[in-house]
């Protein structure tokens, strides 16, 4: 069954030494939604930028990715394991170029250091002392979380993610589909009105009388009797019938 709710677009952040953990991210938002979108009224599009991001040429590919992508998610999930990634000309590495943005626009952006072990032999050192380096900025100006297995990493992301999307519904500027729902429905009436000739003295008998938004006259004042039946009615049937035909009300 259909139900309305709010889209959220969660952007997965991380160097490339973290494939199982960006899958196990994605799982995590879509787990998310399989347990909470009906409840909460909200839905999590996990967006990442190998399976989002379309070529473009002629520009910096991180500023691509981020006109295409950062900009229009609503979180980050930033994770790093082994290595920083590689410089974009902007910032350390792209990862930290998105998140650099989300704190900029003032956007959740939820970091996590992964301990997992790892063969010495594979650990780039040059890369692990820059990823050193962006370790002791951070702690000293953001809380970060950690994970030690996949498994601990879905868990985690399942409770803070129900955090973060309760936040975002609190502070959550009305969306746009309002607006444009609500502007439909009044170009709807303008319609109506030009179909059936209506005038604007009779409209707004309609919407006075009809809707109940003529003030009340206080007591011992006498003031105008609300118009029954007629005219009124009739525009009242025209409009409902319209809806009714369009699909605004059923």
């Amino acid at each position: 069954m259909s139900f309305k709710s709010e889209t959220y677009r969660v952007l997965i952040a991380s160097p490339s030494d973290l494939a199982e953990e960006r899958q196990a991210a994605t799982e995590a938002v879509n787990d998310w939604n399989a347990q909470h979108a009906v409840a909460e009224s909200v839905v999590l599009l996990p967006v990442k930028w190998e399976t989002h991001a379309r070529p473009e040429s002629g520009v910096r590919p991180q500023d691509a990715i981020n006109r295409q992508l950062v900009r229009g998610c609503d979180m980050l999930v930033g994770m790093f394991w082994t290595k920083i990634g590689a410089s974009t000309g902007v910032a350390e590495s792209g990862t930290v170029e998105e998140i650099d943005e989300f704190v900029s626009a003032g956007k959740p952006a939820m970091l996590y250091f992964s301990s997992r072990p790892i063969d010495p032999n594979k650990i780039d050192l040059k890369q692990h002392r820059k990823l050193k380096s962006f370790k002791d900025t951070t702690y000293k100006k953001s809380l970060t979380g950690r994970f030690s297995e996949i498994d601990e990493l879905r868990q985690t992301l399942l409770r803070d993610l129900m955090g973060q999307v309760r936040e975002l519904k609190i502070t959550k500027p009305p969306s746009r589909r309002g607006k444009l729902d609500q502007a439909y429905k009044i170009t709807e009436l303008i319609r109506i009105q030009r179909r059936h000739k209506i005038t604007p003295e009779e409209y707004k008998m309609y919407r006075d009388d009809v809707l109940g938004l003529r003030p009340r006259p206080s007591a011992g004042t006498p003031g105008p009797c609300p118009a029954r039946g007629g005219r009124a009615a009739r525009l009242q049937n025209w409009v409902h019938q319209e809806w009714r035909q369009s699909g605004m009300v059923t």
